[in-house]
């Protein structure tokens, strides 16, 4: 009910709050796998409840001030190629400092990302189930903020929204370096 509880202060004031609600109920579902399955539904639902009341109430509060339940939005000017690019670059400056249109900037993101998508060979090896969570925690928190930059002009990617991933991010890095490597595990 704690991690719950964080969500629902974190859905209220940033991206991380909409992942967290789906995982907070993967979470519940692995703990409590192993008491059954009507106990493991029960769990899921509760806990994804908890965790969206923050959605919930500030979804009602709009809808009582008139605009719409998410908030008013304008559709972003940005294209596909300069999303991606954005967020290669963003990946890329993990290694190197920023510097605008940088190719090899762009070239290290792509590599951090490729070590990423490695990740759950190498988790799977080890038999890992926290590595698997992060990296699904990982994919849903870029895809909610590559949609809001697709559907909103909240905001652009950068190093500050990663911040909140980026502890997960050097992890899955590590482990797709790793299993590239022929660190199995001894498997």
């Amino acid at each position: 009910m704690s991690v719950a509880a964080t969500i629902t202060a974190a859905v209220t004031v940033r991206y991380i709050g909409f992942t967290l609600i789906p995982m907070a109920a993967l979470a519940a579902f692995l703990a409590s796998r192993n008491r059954g399955t009507r106990q493991s539904a029960k769990w899921v639902v509760i806990t994804g409840a908890a965790s969206s009341a923050g959605l919930a109430l500030v979804s009602l509060r709009n809808a009582r001030l008139g605009p719409a339940p998410l908030g008013e939005r304008s559709p972003s000017e940005l294209t596909a190629p300069r999303v991606l690019t954005d967020t290669l670059q963003v990946f890329g400056s993990y290694i190197l400092p920023p510097q605008p249109g940088n190719a090899v900037r762009i070239t290290f993101g792509a590599i951090v990302i490729g070590l990423i998508v490695l990740s759950p060979v190498g988790a799977w090896r080890r038999r890992s189930a926290a590595g698997g969570f992060l990296f699904v925690f990982v994919c849903g928190y870029l895809a909610t903020l590559i949609y809001g930059e697709f559907a909103t002009v909240i905001q652009r990617l950068s190093e500050r929204l990663l911040s909140a991933v980026f502890p997960p991010i050097v992890i899955l890095a590590i482990m797709g370096l790793a299993w590239l490597c022929g660190f199995h595990g001894g498997r």
